[in-house]
């Protein structure tokens, strides 16, 4: 095991929840509460998508074509 120090920069991407001790839940719970409060404070917002434009009937008349 490392130190209680390294516990910050210890990387457990690699492993499940249940294989996790005690202290290593306790610092992936600090990290995602640290996480949220930057959203908060950022207070990011999702950009709603473009709407596509609408597709309309070629009408050759509505261009200026000339009737027949």
């Amino acid at each position: 095991m490392q130190p209680d120090e390294d516990i910050r920069q210890r990387d457990l991407s690699g492993k499940t929840v249940r294989e996790m001790d005690a202290q290593e839940k306790e610092e992936i719970k600090r990290r995602f509460d640290e996480f949220v409060e930057l959203v908060k404070t950022r207070k990011v917002r999702v950009a709603a998508p473009a709407r596509p434009k609408q597709v309309t009937k070629w009408n050759p008349l509505a261009a200026g074509g000339k009737r027949f």
